[in-house]
């Protein structure tokens, strides 16, 4: 009885501990390439998509609520899709090959940084690219 118990307070420990590390973008997008079905896919594309909205609202808290200079400034209107942003962290890795170490969301950032980036002196998402 105490073996079982110490093999389940284990798996849960090491459970834990793997919930707080973030996917690095090379395995995301490898996870993503390689999923066999539409509900993988899915469920890929929506870390992906929660990521970008996670980092596009704290990229407007800091324009508009705390008058900071945003990460990026992606133009107002455009909508970026889930495959568009898979394209420009692909193309990012391609470049920098050492970013596909890093945490996805943090490689988002400097992708999202690269293609989408501020005028100097600007705190205005909206300058022309």
């Amino acid at each position: 009885m105490k073996l079982k118990l110490a093999l389940i307070i284990c798996g849960f420990s090491l459970l834990t501990s793997a919930a707080r590390a973030e996917m690095d973008v090379t395995t995301l997008l490898n996870k993503y390439d390689s999923a066999t079905s539409v509900i993988d896919k899915q469920i890929i594309a929506g870390i992906i998509d929660k990521t970008h909205y996670g980092i596009s609202w704290a990229n407007a808290f800091l324009e508009d609520a705390r008058k900071e200079a945003p990460l990026y400034c992606q133009p107002k209107r455009l909508v970026l899709t889930t495959e568009q942003i898979l394209d420009i962290l692909r193309r990012e890795v391609k470049e920098q090959p050492v970013l596909g170490e890093e945490p996805y969301g943090l490689a988002m950032i400097i992708a999202l940084r690269k293609v989408f980036p501020c005028q100097p002196n600007s705190n205005s998402g909206t300058t022309a690219h």
